[in-house]
């Protein structure tokens, strides 16, 4: 399921084994989201993000808002939740790689 809104998006959503949920809203996306064997849900709000979100195994949920973050989090092998809000993305890149277990991350203003 891949929806793109306003401005855009290069190479978006690839879907290996699973469910690959992609949205883009507003503004630039370049590369975005590998679904590998599970459910990559990837939606990026306001400005641009380039390369994000690679779902190995699991649920890898990675959602972008408002401005730049440079490099975010990491998971093991079930549920990879990823939120950024306020200020430019950089690389949340390998947001939401799903490992082995839980790993919510969230990153709030700068």
């Amino acid at each position: 399921s891949m929806r793109t809104h306003s401005t855009p998006v290069k190479s978006a959503g690839h879907a290996g084994d699973g469910l690959a949920s992609m949205r883009t809203h507003s503004t630039p996306v370049k590369s975005a989201g590998h679904a590998g064997d599970g459910l990559a849900s990837m939606r990026t709000h306001s400005t641009p993000v380039k390369s994000a979100g690679h779902a190995g195994d699991g649920l890898a949920s990675m959602r972008t808002h408002s401005t730049p973050v440079k490099s975010a989090g990491h998971a093991g092998d079930g549920l990879a939740s990823m939120r950024t809000h306020s200020t430019p993305v950089k690389s949340a890149g390998h947001a939401g790689h799903a490992g082995d277990g839980l790993a919510s991350m969230r990153t709030h203003s700068t």
